[in-house]
């Protein structure tokens, strides 16, 4: 089992490593010895200076990254050239959160239309927009879990909801208290 704090340079940082009764804590002074500065790469500072909204998620699908962003998705190669990524089927107004499943298959939380859309082969599909009989308010992220169900964020509805590719159905809905935990 890994722990680990984080703060802000020049906090120093503790990194613990437990093996069963065995443990060892690391005390780190995490410091920016080398000033970092940024690079061009390919096309992407000019492409999103046009951009009208912001980018919120991005996975790595493959060779390329794909970014949610206003408009649908866009796509970043390994050689920095950037475009928007085509999908048929429907209309993805605002992706924010992505995911990408084993099979290849993206999942993306279309927060203006408040659904989750999977695009398979190009094709975007909405395949949830409401749970328990209530609507989404605040889809915010989705992530794709170790049982290969697809996790759903709202925390406008003080909420996360599993759903189930094979039977494209919700099968769990877990509340928090969205007062604090949302």
């Amino acid at each position: 089992r890994i722990e680990w704090t984080l703060g802000r340079v020049p906090v120093p940082q503790r990194v613990t490593v437990a093996f069963g009764p065995a443990r060892q804590t690391l005390m780190v002074d995490a410091t920016l010895d080398t000033p970092w500065d940024s690079e061009p790469f390919g096309e992407v500072v000019s492409f999103f200076e046009g951009l009208q909204g912001s980018t919120e998620d991005l996975v790595l699908a493959g060779d390329r990254w794909v970014l949610g962003a206003p408009g649908g998705l866009i796509e970043v190669s390994s050689d920095g050239s950037v475009s928007r990524l085509p999908v048929s089927g429907g209309d993805i107004e605002r992706g924010w959160g992505v995911a990408m499943d084993g099979a290849g298959v993206l999942w993306v939380v279309d927060s203006a239309q408040q659904q989750l859309v999977r695009v398979a082969d190009g094709v975007a599909t909405a395949v949830l927009t409401q749970a328990d009989g209530q609507v989404f308010a605040g889809m915010n992220d989705v992530e794709v879990g170790p049982d290969a169900k697809i996790y759903v964020s709202d925390p406008c509805t003080a909420r996360i909801v599993r759903f189930d590719p094979l039977t494209e159905e919700p099968d769990l809905t877990l509340s928090f208290d969205a007062a604090t935990d949302g």
